[in-house]
């Protein structure tokens, strides 16, 4: 992709990372790609996300994951999906946060450095105000804003379990996205009467 900005306009083969997960344009160091908003989904970035989908799926079903072979396809999965980010696809903006969260990117990162770059990517869809389906180009199938908002704001994991909440940024508006949510495909008036029914007797 070019740079948007007129005074540069240069082919970005790949992308200046900064310390919080933003993208920039290497050369004039203007912030570019999904992590800054502006959403769209094309037949390009379709086609990228979903050969990054094609290569992470084989990595995960392959024997030796860290072998030589096998880690050229997740590192693969990884490059798609970073160019599939930049052409704007929330999909791609979620993946790679994912991506960081579990350590896949650049795994020599400290693990607040990562979370960091992780929680960028993950916020710029979950706080994503707008309304309605995501700007997608003909022939192309878009995900539900809301279902995306939703897998954005699911709260990170460790190998020994969940963050705490003060190790969590931005956990008010993950909560809030959840609460909303809960609200719209829960029953919550029939669930409080469940609770309140006493509970069974135990089986003798």
């Amino acid at each position: 992709m070019k740079c948007s900005d007129p005074a540069c306009g240069k082919t970005i083969t790949r992308p200046l990372e900064l310390y919080d997960g933003r993208l920039a344009c290497p050369y004039c160091k203007k912030i570019i790609g999904a992590s800054g908003g502006g959403f769209r989904i094309s037949a390009k970035s379709d086609t990228l996300f979903r050969q990054s989908e094609i290569c992470f799926l084989r990595w995960l079903s392959s024997d030796d994951k860290y072998g030589k072979e096998s880690m050229r396809l997740l590192d693969n999965a990884v490059d798609l999906c970073k160019e599939a980010a930049l052409e704007g696809d929330p999909r791609a903006a979620v993946r790679l946060g994912y991506y960081y969260d579990k350590d896949f990117v650049e795994t020599n990162r400290s693990e607040e450095a990562r979370c960091r770059v992780a929680y960028n990517y993950y916020a710029s869809v979950c706080f994503d105000r707008s309304v309605g389906a995501f700007p997608t180009e003909r022939g192309v199938t878009a995900p539900d804003r809301d279902e995306l908002r939703l897998e954005a704001a699911q709260l990170p994991s460790r190998h020994l379990g969940l963050y705490t909440a003060g190790e969590i940024a931005g956990l008010d508006g993950r909560l809030e996205v959840l609460a909303q949510a809960l609200e719209a495909n829960t029953d919550l008036d029939r669930l409080l009467e469940l609770c309140r029914r006493p509970a069974p007797e135990a089986p003798t």
